[in-house]
């Protein structure tokens, strides 16, 4: 098994031994995400209250590997997971109380696409109504990442867009497409630096903008899953200001890539310490998009290309991804703490399944 299998390999895995979720505030299923999301204990994930994004991450990994590849224990293995998460009457298991818990919802979007069932139906509809009608907002439409907060941050990029765009679509649902659009533009527009046109960590409404790290190397990679896997599902045509800040990240990620083909833990301080986290998480949405043609293949094949080998060399033989940083905290809170993370092993995942090969789109050889 190649590397690059291997990694694959191992967020099934992990996602295979996710527990039947039974209460968000539950210490013991938090005990018990803490030693899944570990895969076995090689990893320790410093999380502090909401495991379920994590596993969410390595859910989206093996929804791509699945389209990519087709191979069947991948789609048994996301539906167990999503059985872990939603009862048999199609509901949440634990209530949904934070942007979070939207990652698992964009799983299960896809078996209502692969298999579709009323259960699989109403866990996207209550878990939609909930991010369009009860989930704290603020005066310009965005939603908060806790509800306690008025931080609007990078993360709830690539946790709620892709879900939300998929669902206006496939529900005819304007109403979340709206909201998945309206968090992309007032954050692209209100919360990039003007010279490198990457993202802060975040801001609140009205001000004051721009808070936290500037070029922070995984909130660069929320934002780019966001803003891409967005485009790729929104169903009223690719916004052109949109794609213009993709576009416009691009030429920051080329400038600032690493001889190493990694980028930093700071994206534009290519002198700082690596993190595979950021060059995965980056490295799948240039791929995504440019399998979606969002951007020309030939522009972005070198930065993926250098990038996918950087992944693999701090990969061991298990397809155990390292080099990672850790769980930040909070605004201005990062960890410098590198190792393998739970993070780094599914967005890793993703982007060897969005670019497998050399050539773009081929059908590689199925790795199970």
């Amino acid at each position: 098994m190649t590397n690059a299998a291997a990694i694959i390999a191992e967020s099934e895995r992990a996602l295979a031994q996710v527990p039947r979720s039974p209460g968000p505030r539950s210490r013991e299923f938090a005990y018990y995400c803490r030693r899944i999301l570990s895969l076995g204990d090689r990893f320790v994930a410093q999380l502090d209250g909401d495991p379920v994004w994590p596993a969410g991450l390595h859910a989206l990994a093996l929804v791509r590997a699945h389209e990519r590849f087709g191979t069947a224990s991948l789609l048994a293995t996301i539906e167990r997971f999503c059985d872990t998460q939603i009862d048999a009457d199609g509901r949440w298991r634990a209530r949904p109380e934070r942007v979070a818990h939207a990652l698992p919802a964009y799983a299960t979007l896809y078996l209502h696409r692969t298999m579709p069932t009323p259960r699989w139906a109403r866990a996207v509809r209550q878990m939609a109504a909930f991010l369009v009608h009860e989930c704290p907002r603020e005066a310009d439409g965005s939603l908060r990442y806790v509800p306690q907060r008025p931080e609007i941050l990078v993360d709830t990029l690539g946790m709620v867009c892709p879900f939300l765009a998929g669902f206006g679509r496939d529900f005819d649902d304007a109403d979340a497409c709206d909201v998945a659009k309206r968090q992309l533009v007032e954050f692209t527009a209100v919360n990039r630096d003007a010279d490198s046109r990457l993202v802060f960590h975040g801001y609140r409404a009205g001000g004051p903008y721009r808070l936290g790290l500037h070029g922070w190397g995984r909130g660069v990679g929320w934002y780019l899953l966001g803003l891409v896997d967005a485009l790729v599902e929104l169903p009223q045509g690719r916004d052109q200001d949109l794609v213009l800040a993709l576009h416009e990240a691009v030429d920051a990620l080329r400038k600032f890539q690493r001889p190493d083909g990694h980028w930093s833990w700071v994206v534009p301080l290519s002198d700082q310490v690596r993190d595979s986290s950021v060059t995965a998480m980056c490295g799948y949405a240039l791929a995504r998009a440019a399998n979606a043609r969002l951007l020309n293949v030939d522009d972005v094949s070198s930065l993926l290309d250098a990038a996918r080998t950087a992944i693999l060399a701090v990969t061991d033989s298990r397809g155990v991804v390292g080099d990672a940083s850790g769980e930040c905290a909070g605004l201005g809170v990062y960890s410098m703490q590198f190792g393998p993370r739970p993070w780094a092993q599914a967005a890793s995942a993703a982007f060897l399944a969005e670019w497998p090969t050399d050539a773009p789109n081929s059908k590689p050889h199925v790795w199970l």
